[in-house]
């Protein structure tokens, strides 16, 4: 079953998709290399499959306002113990980048892979990352449970 994380960004600017793709190459450390593949499928700009992981990592772009005010509710709602500033920087959002990831198929080097790419989307972008268990900034460091 898979599972979505997301950073959630205040810039507007354009994901560097080439860049996300970089950073899915340098965090790998495995023997064989990862399959690439830039896409453009509806909100679907990028999949990166991990060696041995069967079903590949699959980034998304949304920007449609509305979509984004709800996902950012969704957000607020599930971590409702975030700071003042988390939630003013989270009501900022402008876009939603979405991993979609199958976690029971990634082992420890198929994590870093897509904490590399959460990193560099959340650096690029002015984003925070948001998970089922948190609330991360650029670094991946925890700022709200």
């Amino acid at each position: 079953m898979s599972m979505f994380l997301h950073v959630f960004a205040t810039s507007g600017d354009a994901l560097d998709v080439d860049a996300v793709a970089e950073a899915a190459e340098v965090a790998w450390t495995g023997d064989d290399d990862l399959d690439v593949d830039h896409e453009r499928s509806g909100d679907r700009v990028l999949r990166v499959t991990v060696p041995g992981a069967g079903r590949p990592v699959s980034v998304h772009v949304e920007k449609a306002a509305g979509k984004v005010a709800t996902m950012v509710d969704e957000a607020l709602e599930q971590h409702d113990e975030a700071s003042p500033k988390v939630v003013e920087k989270l009501r900022a959002t402008t876009q939603v980048v979405s991993f979609e990831v199958f976690p029971d198929r990634l082992d420890d080097d198929g994590w870093e892979v897509v904490d590399g790419m959460e990193m560099t989307v959340a650096r690029s972008l002015s984003g925070l990352v948001v998970t089922d268990d948190g609330i991360y900034d650029a670094h991946l460091k925890q700022l709200a449970p």
